[in-house]
């Protein structure tokens, strides 16, 4: 039992942060790494790693590439995004790539981006 413990524990990756479902984060944040939001975050988010949202963004949001599979309402400033089927983008979208797989929704706009 304790090695299965261990090689669990040792296969956490420890250069993500996750937002859990049932959380709610409202305000300003900034990291580096990769973000993964299961539950709610409203406000400003600076990073420079990858996003995945598979609960609810409402705000500002800047990363190196984005995935939504949940919903995102707001601005995104990002080199790719990507909607996968079942997510939703509302806003003003800002990237050099952007994917919208089948069953995905976005609606707004899309400003093309050479670099960010």
């Amino acid at each position: 039992m304790k090695k299965k413990a261990r090689a669990a524990a040792d296969s956490i990756n420890h250069d993500e942060t996750v937002i859990a479902q049932g959380c709610r984060v409202v305000g300003e944040l900034s990291l580096s790494g990769r973000l993964r939001v299961d539950g709610v975050v409203e406000g400003e988010l600076r990073g420079s790693g990858d996003v995945r949202i598979i609960g609810r963004f409402k705000g500002r949001l800047q990363a190196t590439t984005v995935v939504v599979s949940g919903e995102l309402l707001g601005d995104v400033v990002c080199e790719s995004l990507e909607i996968a089927s079942g997510g939703q983008v509302q806003g003003e979208v800002t990237c050099m790539e952007l994917i919208i797989r089948e069953g995905g929704r976005f609606m707004g706009r899309r400003i093309e981006q050479v670099s960010v």
